[in-house]
């Protein structure tokens, strides 16, 4: 029978000013790795098989997406509005949703980042001062 050591309970803290991504482990309550990114790290999610993290760069108007076996960026991709934002990832970890807020009457959008391909692959008008999104329902 094979023994599998539990996994441990970590978190992903941006640190905005500092233009990195902490992982912290919740057990020790200490930082084990530190993510150098874009500048301005807003939002961070992390999917469901602990594969892949997704980081808004609010400043540089992009979507950082990051292998966390290997520690590494594997893109970096312009978001379709300047001031990115939120990030939800859909239950089967294949799409990061991230919203954008437009500047003064430009609408907001959402970008789709298809995470096997590290691509965006659709874009969808929403209004103004677009913020944090989830998934509130899935059937």
């Amino acid at each position: 029978m094979k023994h599998e050591m539990p996994k441990k309970r970590l978190a992903y803290v941006a640190l905005n000013g500092q233009a990195q991504v902490v992982e912290v482990d919740l057990e020790a309550w200490k930082i084990v790795r530190r993510f150098e990114t874009d500048k301005g790290p807003d939002n961070v999610e992390v999917t469901r098989d602990g594969k892949r993290m997704v980081v808004s760069h609010k400043s540089a108007a992009a979507i950082g997406v990051w292998d966390l076996e290997k520690g590494e960026e594997l893109a970096r991709i312009p978001s379709t509005r300047r001031v990115t934002h939120g990030v939800a990832i859909s239950p089967d970890s294949r799409y990061a949703f991230v919203s954008n807020e437009g500047i003064g009457s430009e609408s907001g959008t959402v970008d789709v980042v298809d995470l096997e391909s590290n691509a965006l692959v659709s874009t969808v008008g929403i209004g103004l001062q677009a913020g944090g999104l989830t998934f509130w329902k899935i059937e």
